[in-house]
């Protein structure tokens, strides 16, 4: 695992974020705080748009949608989830090694037309980003932080355990880039080609104040889980599909992918690596559905990892239905 600041990936996810250019997918703040410090003109507006008809255009990336009752992920995340395929550009820019070789080489990857509208994109709002940019610096040392707080932990052994929890061996090198979060105390996460983890971290924000340790293990989890056999996948999700449906307003995800990777990355990681149990006062998950399921888990997925059995030969599936059940018929219109 590799942790470092990459001034080329914050440049990227902040631009994407300013641009609005996918509702619920882009972070509205990133675009109020640029509108609070600099205003937006008519000209800006239309370089947002020229740059979203580009993201539509060539982004492939897998969404929430789909047919889970017949797809091979079923239930859990895809190992082909933003894949260099599926989102060309920050494929492009993560392999960098700087903004103006990035700037320069658009033309060897991303043809000749996209080039230039994204180099004319990125310049119009330079003087800006620049100055974002170089308030960024604070992150170095967070990122140099949590490099050395999880090489001091034990993890390989809990990195095995999970791996064959999910029954899915790994290899390679799994990158956290920490970028640029706009001022205040939340923290967002989001993986790129796979491996690569961008870390949003606020520049206000110090070290031992951001869970930033249980962040990396819950998307590593997720690295791991979208690595299980197809056959376990549509196994498993069968078994939870069989007792409980997604309700209304509900997202796949977040019927048993999220609330094992809190229960795993989080909850897990905190007992067999830190020692303690996860504060639980505290908020494990932005989504109250995920977060009561992901508390209701932790014990039987600590058995599991200490008993060395597969998630397929557990019984978490049917807990996790349970309490699907229990919270569907708490918001359902007719209770």
């Amino acid at each position: 695992m590799s942790i470092e600041y990459s001034e080329t990936a914050d440049l990227f996810s902040m631009m994407d974020h300013v641009s609005g250019w996918w509702d619920g997918f882009t972070h509205p703040r990133y675009r109020s705080e640029w509108e609070t410090r600099f205003g937006w003109s008519e000209d800006d507006q239309q370089w947002a748009d020229r740059y979203r008809e580009y993201r539509r255009r060539t982004y492939q990336g897998e969404t929430q949608s789909g047919d889970i009752a017949t797809s091979p992920n079923g239930l859990f995340a895809s190992s082909e989830t933003d894949s260099a395929g599926s989102d060309p550009l920050a494929a492009f820019m993560l392999a960098q090694p700087d903004i103006e070789t990035a700037l320069r080489e658009f033309e060897r990857s991303l043809g000749r037309k996209d080039a230039a509208m994204l180099r004319g994109f990125y310049n119009h709002f330079r003087p800006k980003w620049r100055e974002l940019l170089a308030e960024s610096r604070v992150l170095v040392p967070h990122a140099q932080a949590l490099s050395a707080l999880l090489e001091q932990a034990n993890l390989q052994p809990f990195i095995t355990r999970v791996s064959r929890f999910y029954q899915a061996p790994i290899d390679g090198e799994f990158r956290v880039l920490f970028t640029r979060f706009p001022t205040g105390t939340e923290s967002s996460a989001a993986v790129i080609e796979g491996k690569t983890l961008l870390l949003h971290s606020p520049v206000n924000l110090a070290f031992d104040q951001g869970d930033w340790d249980t962040i990396v293990m819950h998307e590593l989890v997720h690295y791991i889980s979208s690595r299980q056999p197809d056959s376990a996948k549509r196994d498993m999700s069968d078994r939870f599909l069989a007792r409980c449906s997604i309700p209304q307003g509900g997202q796949r995800y977040w019927m048993i992918e999220e609330p094992l990777a809190v229960a795993v990355g989080q909850a897990a990681y905190s007992h067999f690596v830190n020692g303690e149990p996860l504060n639980r006062k505290s908020n494990w998950y932005s989504v109250p559905w995920v977060d009561l399921i992901a508390r209701s888990l932790e014990v039987s997925v600590i058995q599991a990892l200490e008993a060395e059995v597969t998630l397929a030969e557990t019984s978490i599936v049917e807990e996790a239905t349970n309490r699907c059940r229990d919270l569907a018929t708490l918001i359902s219109p007719a209770s």
